[in-house]
């Protein structure tokens, strides 16, 4: 991922940014940009980008972009819905398709202003100055995918992806935030909040507005449509609807113009999301030449090496692939003295498998790297009696219903009443009902 930062003075006689605490932000993304970038300041703002390139189109960017009108805008993302903002804004853009990123955002904003941001589909954050408004605009997708921070007094704020840009500037003493600390030893921190006291994130489909006069305002521009259903009459619509969709996400990441490279365990998530990329780059779907897995083996534990699983999908597309053996990048293994850790991160517990996969992709050139983290949650996959049951239920099969929910019940060790009710009479009901009817259910003995 490329990297921004940047400062903006305020109150209505507000010096210019200092050039030298605007490059000093630029340093402190250099690690995150091999592919250069800038540090440009006009008046009392300043943003710095550093850029890394993962498709062609990036290739042709200059960040920040300043428009004819004195906005600036950093963008750090992958947009995916660019044909559609293209069409929409042919009259603004010029007739050809490799038109950067950047600039597609910024003709959305000069046609539509603030309501531009809930039209941008993909993984992204962004910073963008409206000289006419004298307003900042910080901005994260619906996901949450792409990290923003700040840090806000009365006399200035400073915005970056990297922690340790804001924690560069040795005028100010950062203390930990205890309820951060506590959130993150719990159920989880609250989404404004980071390791550090009087450092923000911009939360997830949220944009923060700051007037160059100090006011401030963070506003949700996207959410679920809980009235929304999909319906179909038969399971094959669903897995039909199920299969456009899951090959829409790996399609608009496979829009590199470097070999991608893909996790694989012996998994359904990984094992799926490799399947469907390979079956688009062999048909020309997609901008990336190629695809290559890689994935994390056990010589020591064969109890816990899924080489059988992972051997079957590599048969499959004829292509070996990329084995990290534990025995060479370890779990556990200690981190180098050169590593910095300043926020809570459980990726630094498999440091050693993720060395791995660097090496592997810095060899094959590749930037992307696909993974199936998150597909349980997603998909279903953590082990539950929903939707099994319900679907017996709602389909009148009774006999196997009774089965299942012995079944369930002995393996849960919840009683046969409850599960029955819980997760087979209940999940029949619309969903505003069921939402009242799971309130008493935390008191049942399920």
């Amino acid at each position: 991922m490329s990297a921004l930062a940047g400062i903006l003075n305020l109150g209505s006689s507000a010096n210019p940014v200092n050039e030298y605490d605007l490059a000093k932000l630029g340093a402190a993304l250099d690690p995150r940009g091999p592919d250069g970038g800038f540090d440009v300041a006009t008046g009392n703002v300043g943003m710095s980008y550093r850029a890394f390139h993962t498709n062609r189109e990036s290739r042709l960017e200059a960040q920040p972009l300043v428009s004819g009108e004195g906005h600036m805008l950093t963008w750090n993302g992958r947009l995916d819905n660019r044909d559609d903002l293209i069409q929409q804004l042919h009259s603004n853009l010029p007739h050809t398709n490799t038109i950067p990123d950047v600039a597609i955002v910024m003709a959305a904003y000069l046609k539509w202003e603030k309501d531009c941001f809930c039209r941008l589909v993909g993984d992204f954050c962004l910073a963008l100055w409206d000289q006419r408004l004298r307003a900042l605009y910080l901005v994260r997708d619906v996901a949450g995918t792409r990290a923003l921070k700040y840090h806000l007094d009365n006399h200035r704020i400073v915005w970056s992806t990297e922690t340790t840009a804001l924690l560069a500037p040795e005028d100010h003493a950062w203390e930990i935030d205890e309820e951060y600390i506590a959130g993150a030893m719990s159920l989880g921190p609250a989404p404004e909040l980071t390791p550090y006291k009087n450092m923000l994130s911009v939360k997830a489909a949220h944009v923060l507005t700051v007037t160059a006069t100090g006011e401030v305002c963070s506003e949700r521009y996207w959410r679920l449509d809980p009235s929304k259903v999909i319906k179909y009459s038969t399971d094959e619509q669903y897995q039909e609807h199920a299969l456009e969709e899951f090959s829409k996400a790996i399609r608009c990441r496979l829009r590199s113009d470097r070999p991608v490279f893909a996790e694989l365990s012996g998994g359904l998530d990984s094992s799926a999301i490799v399947c469907v990329a390979d079956q688009l780059i062999k048909k020309r779907e997609v901008q990336a030449p190629g695809l290559e897995t890689v994935s994390h083996v056990f010589d020591e534990s064969p109890t816990t090496d899924e080489r059988r699983y992972i051997r079957l999908v590599e048969a499959q597309r004829q292509v070996p692939g990329n084995h990290i053996k534990d025995e060479d990048f370890r779990l556990l293994a200690p981190l180098p003295n050169d590593v910095e850790i300043v926020t809570p991160n459980p990726v630094t517990l498999a440091f050693g498998f993720h060395s791995g996969i660097h090496k592997a992709m810095e060899r094959a050139g590749a930037r992307v790297l696909l993974s199936g983290l998150g597909g349980d949650q997603m998909f279903g996959g953590v082990y539950g009696a929903y939707p099994e049951v319900a679907d017996l239920l709602a389909s009148g099969r009774f006999l196997a219903l009774n089965q299942r929910l012995r079944a369930w019940s002995k393996a849960r060790k919840r009683s046969y009443l409850g599960v029955l009710w819980k997760y087979a009479v209940v999940r029949q009901f619309p969903q505003r009902l069921q939402a009242i009817t799971y309130a008493p259910l935390v008191h049942l003995p399920l």
